[in-house]
């Protein structure tokens, strides 16, 4: 079972968007043959399978010290 918290969601969101790119990036599925439904289910399916592997090495940045504009 996956422990839902702001981590999980964030991580998951991450997984699922960068796989959703990719996915209708490719030919087979941008096609309008394939209906959007199954193109949507299909990424979350290959997204909640992702997960595990990407969990156990992220982490959430502590410092964004990197991040800040001057």
């Amino acid at each position: 079972m996956i422990p839902i918290d702001n981590n999980t969601i964030l991580l998951m969101s991450l997984v699922f968007f960068r796989v959703g790119a990719i996915m209708f990036a490719l030919p087979i599925f941008s096609e309008s043959t394939i209906p959007l439904t199954v193109r949507i289910m299909t990424t979350l399916a290959l997204s909640i399978g992702l997960y595990p592997l990407v969990s156990i090495t992220w982490q959430i940045p502590t410092d964004l010290g990197v991040l800040q504009i001057a």
